[in-house]
């Protein structure tokens, strides 16, 4: 069973203030860099501040994930033989550098702290799958 659960509601809101945040910064320190490079220094009281509440939701998605499945396993009385979690639309941190995964799934086992070193990379399936009709 593969499910796509994540923050959307508590995400979309840390996201739009954390946009907030970073817009006050390039404003402050580069007026001329285009709004869609906006950034928060990471080592600034906001860029730790945003990178806590980042792990806080991140958890909190987890978790949930977890406890669907857990319902799901439960309900159909199956044997879970694998878990496997995987980060997508998240931003990871990787030594001194941070990436912005809108979409994209990290295929490094490293990736975080909690990490199994075990990575599924989904399909898109938002526009609808186009297999072709079987022929019988």
């Amino acid at each position: 069973m593969v499910t796509h659960h994540g923050s959307r509601g508590p995400g979309g809101l840390l996201y739009k203030a954390g946009m907030q945040v970073a817009e006050s910064f390039r404003k402050a320190l580069s007026p001329a860099t285009l709004k869609q490079k906006a950034w928060i220094p990471a080592d600034s009281n906001e860029g730790l501040a945003y990178w806590d509440a980042l792990q806080l939701l991140r958890r909190w998605t987890k978790a949930n994930h977890n406890a669907l499945h857990q319902v799901v396993v439960e309900a159909t009385r199956a044997e879970a033989c694998a878990r496997i979690w995987n980060e997508h639309n998240f931003v990871l941190k990787r030594g001194d550098m941070f990436y912005h995964a809108k979409g994209a799934t990290p295929a490094w086992d490293s990736y975080a702290q909690d990490a199994a070193g075990l990575t599924l990379v989904p399909l898109n399936v938002s526009a609808g799958c186009n297999l072709p009709k079987s022929a019988g």
